[in-house]
């Protein structure tokens, strides 16, 4: 399988988990924190998720090349939400 299919199915695997990780940061980190602090934590979590089903593992760059937009994504859409919520 390819490393752009390998990433497709570990996303989608884990998006309602990927979800609910950016939810605990935002709420575990500090108002102020660099995103690129949280960015670390959860690619540790991506790691430590690729580890354990080392299927994925030959695409783990793809993964996080593919993961970092849609971080971006949701944590722009969440911001969205709070400020309209507000």
């Amino acid at each position: 399988m390819s490393n752009f299919l390998l990433a497709i199915q570990f996303i989608g695997s884990l998006l309602s988990a990927i979800k609910e990780m950016i939810s605990t940061l935002d709420a575990a980190v500090p108002d102020g924190t660099p995103g690129q602090a949280k960015l670390d934590v959860f690619k540790a979590w991506v790691d430590a998720a690729i580890a354990a089903e080392q299927k994925y593992a030959p695409a783990a760059n793809t993964i996080w090349t593919m993961l970092v937009p849609l971080v971006t994504a949701i944590v722009a859409a969440r911001k969205a939400q709070a400020a309209k919520a507000g």
